[in-house]
This record gives C-alpha cells, structure tokens and sequence, in this order.
C-alpha cells in the first residue's frame, strides 16, 4: 500500500512533468529519487515521558529527493527556471492529492495537506502570504507568527540566496495546525515545498471519533473501505492504464533517445500492441495482489492499535 501508492505518484509527477517540458521546449530526465510514504501514530506518554500507547492518526508522504536533468532545447535558462517552478508546484500539489484519490470512496473522505495546498488555504482564509528575500527579510521575519523553528530555517534561506513563499500565521484544518513554505532558488528555480515539521510533502488526516466497535467490525470496514473490489474497480484501471503507458512510454523514450532513423526503429514498430497489454494486465495484477496483502496489513495492524471507527461506513 505505501510502495504503490509513492509509485503511483511518481508516475503521475513524471507524466506532467513530461507535458510541461513540450510546452515549455526543454528536455528532461529524472534521476534516481525518494520518497517515503508512511504510517504517522499518535504517542501518548506518562509523566516522565516514557511511552504508554499509541493511535493511528493519518499518513506522510515525504519526498526527500526528487532531482532530474533539465536542459533547455535553444539553450535559454529562463525556460529551465520556468520548467522547475512549474513542476515543484504540481510535485507539491500531487503529495496530497495522490493519497486523496487513492483512499478516498464515495463512504469515506480523507482529506490531505501539502505545502502549496496550506498556502492556498491561507490565502483563501484572507491570510497574508509573504515572499520574503534579502531585500525584506528584516522587515517581515517580525511580522511572521509561526514557529521559531520554521522562522529560524527561513532565515537561513534567505541568507543564502533563496526567496521563500510563506503565510503569516498557521492556519488550522480538520484539527491540523501549521503552515506551508516554498523555498526557492531563484537562479535555477529548484525549490523545496515544505509544511510545519520540516516535512517535504504532505499530511494525510484520519478523523477520531468514537472507540465503539470492535476489532472484527474495525478490520471489516476497513477492508471493505480501502480494498478496490473486482477486475473493474477503479484502482485495477488506474494500475492497468499507468502500466501501459510505462510500456509505451518506454518505446516513445527509445524513439527520442535514438531518433526516428535509428536501426532499432523497424524492430521497435514489431512489438505487437496485445504484447504491451497483456504484459500490463500480468503487472496489474500483481501490482492489485500487493495492493491487498498490504492494505490487510496494515488494517490489521491499526485496528490492533486502536479499534477507534477511523474505518466506519
């Protein structure tokens, strides 16, 4: 369930990242990349700190490195700088939108936060949003009501080089309390799109509520909820189209790569259209088979934790 759906967002992020470098003319090649997409649990502590229990509360995604090779097509900078700050908006965007499509069901709602997401918040809550630079740093940094950490990291941003996008004060949503930042590198327009807990991606939130079912009735929901039923569910479709396109994706890049007159070209064409389908269908599978063993899992172990309805229909 983590594993595929940090896939499923790369693909996503690779797939717009593509669209973007036609329009805006450059060539682009990802590198290896991180992220990690994990299980976030409430701790609750005695007196003296040492740990009692613990609750599931939500997911995290967090992409840690993410880097690629952009080179403009007529050698002009400005298009790499346009490339780079419109892919790390959609990357951002992406680290909450991804998991919202994913666990979501027409029963069950999971909203999620990520750095341009917070600040689309902010803005729409009528909160100031700041870019601060060397020019205004020691005028707004004041001004700025958020946590001394976040206000420290800014600062040393800003020192180096780097512009930051940043809300004035936090805001708080389905009881998550913090604030999103970008950071920037105006000559290259690489940037890091960051919330509350220096987090580079973005916050899923389970809702608590009551603790009034029991641990058959927590697994149950839970697996009717997050389990895509039959051949034709909707996450079976997603994973079939995504490994189609790979495939052919896979033949567009070996034309780009060697060109239309290359030798390899005639040999390429011969590759059957049903070949590259049932090839996906025999992926899908076993991509869906994943899907299910880890979702079991891990409704197993959260219901174990606590049998709270964060699963109930």
């Amino acid at each position: 369930m983590h594993y595929l759906t940090t896939l499923i967002y790369f693909f996503e992020l690779d797939s717009f990242n593509e669209f973007i470098s036609k329009i805006v003319k450059v060539n682009s090649l990802r590198l290896p990349s991180e992220a990690i997409f994990s299980s976030e649990l409430n701790i609750n502590t005695l007196f003296d700190g040492m740990p009692l229990s613990c609750s599931f509360s939500g997911f995290a995604m967090d992409v840690d490195l993410s880097i690629g090779v952009i080179k403009a097509k007529n050698g002009e900078n400005n298009k790499v700088i346009e490339y780079m700050l419109t892919s790390g908006v959609i990357s951002s965007a992406l680290e909450h939108a991804v998991p919202e499509e994913l666990f979501s069901t027409n029963i069950f709602s999971v909203e999620g936060i990520s750095a341009v997401k917070a600040l689309q918040i902010a803005n729409d809550q009528g909160i100031p949003i700041y870019t601060i630079s060397q020019d205004n740093l020691s005028e707004v940094l004041p001004k700025l009501q958020i946590n001394d950490v976040i206000k420290a990291s800014i600062t040393n941003a800003v020192r180096a080089g780097k512009t930051v996008s940043v809300s004035k004060n936090n805001i708080n949503y389905n009881n998550w309390n913090g604030c999103g930042y970008v950071i920037s590198d105006p000559d290259t327009g690489a940037g890091a799109y960051l919330i509350s807990g220096s987090i580079n991606g973005g916050i899923i939130i389970f809702k608590n509520t009551d603790c009034d079912q029991s641990w058959e009735e927590c697994y149950t929901n839970c697996i009717n909820i997050l389990v895509p039923v039959g051949p034709w569910s909707v996450f079976s479709k997603v994973t079939l189209l995504t490994n189609i396109l790979y495939s052919l994706g896979g033949i567009s890049f070996t034309l780009t790569i060697y060109g239309s007159d290359h030798v390899l070209l005639p040999e390429i064409m011969k590759i059957p259209l049903l070949s590259v389908v049932a090839d996906s269908l025999v992926k899908s599978g076993l991509m869906y088979l994943s899907w299910v063993a880890g979702t079991s899992y891990g409704c197993m172990a959260s219901c174990g934790i606590n049998q709270c309805n964060y699963y109930k229909e």
